[in-house]
């Protein structure tokens, strides 16, 4: 019964999820450790004689490959927030309402770096336009208060003020559809498809996570103690931002070799002419 748990882990590895693909490795370890402490409250509560996972040891999670947007790509994207004026299923205004719409959910995306759970679930008693700040309802019922930006800030202005209309109570979602209703993750999902094929970006994921990795990334670049990073992306450990970190790190080194003035001075660089001509300056001072 011990290696029950184990062989558990082993058909999630080569099992496929209900949307057709594999098991994440990081999906396996958050599985893995629900069951882990199931076991442990069923043993503590004398529910079971024995703990059977009481050995096993949580799943190693590979190291996530992570791609943020460059400027080039930033601007491609912003540029494809624009809605083509393209048949007639939509109106004139309705394109507009939803340029300004996605416009807004990028850059505020962008900007906050929140969760896309968390932009669906904005509500206009969630904006703190005095202080410029959201207040974001993250997971397991957690709130947190995150500044907008002044970017991210017009944009929303440009879009409520404009398209968007004035809400009947301040419990209303801030994005809507062009029916009326709530934006859904799926929603932000296909916004998202459509400015990666717009944009023709095929080297990375185009999604509200990328624009999470990017605010985190930059923020670490510009000297954001991550402490108050943690603190604004409401992670619980310090394990996704040690990620930022390095990847922060390895980009800031990737600048210094393609801008170092030091390294980029040609007499510096040795070749064999400087040193055939150190030599000959030895030999000649020897004699």
């Amino acid at each position: 019964m011990a290696t029950d748990p184990l062989e558990w882990l082993a058909y999630l590895r080569n099992t496929n999820s209900s949307r057709g693909k594999p098991y994440s490795s990081r999906s396996i370890l958050t599985y893995c450790r629900h069951v882990l402490i199931f076991f442990q409250w069923l043993f503590a509560h004398d529910y079971i004689a024995f703990n059977p996972a009481a050995k096993v040891k949580e799943p190693k999670v590979d190291k996530p490959l992570i791609r943020v947007f460059t400027l080039v790509e930033l601007e491609k994207l912003d540029a494809a927030c624009t809605r083509p004026i393209k048949g007639r299923s939509i109106t004139p205004d309705e394109r507009k309402m939803l340029t300004a719409r996605d416009r807004a959910i990028f850059w505020l995306l962008l900007s906050t770096g929140i969760r896309l759970s968390e932009l669906c679930g904005l509500r206009f008693m969630d904006v703190d336009w005095d202080n410029g700040m959201i207040n974001v309802h993250g997971k397991g019922a957690k709130e947190r208060r995150v500044p907008i930006g002044q970017v991210a800030r017009q944009h929303l202005n440009t879009y409520i003020t404009y398209w968007r209309g004035v809400p009947a109570n301040t419990e209303e979602a801030i994005f809507i559809s062009v029916f009326g209703k709530s934006v859904t993750p799926p929603t932000i999902n296909q916004m998202f498809a459509r400015l990666k094929r717009i944009a023709d970006i095929t080297d990375k994921r185009v999604s509200a996570h990328t624009c999470r990795h990017w605010f985190a990334v930059n923020c670490i670049k510009n000297g954001m103690p991550t402490i108050a990073l943690k603190n604004l992306l409401g992670h619980e450990t310090w394990e996704m931002i040690e990620v930022y970190v390095h990847l922060a790190e390895q980009d800031t080194r990737d600048l210094y070799v393609r801008y170092s003035p030091v390294d980029g001075l040609n007499f510096q660089h040795s070749t064999k002419d400087h040193r055939r001509k150190a030599r000959e300056w030895r030999t000649s001072r020897k004699r």
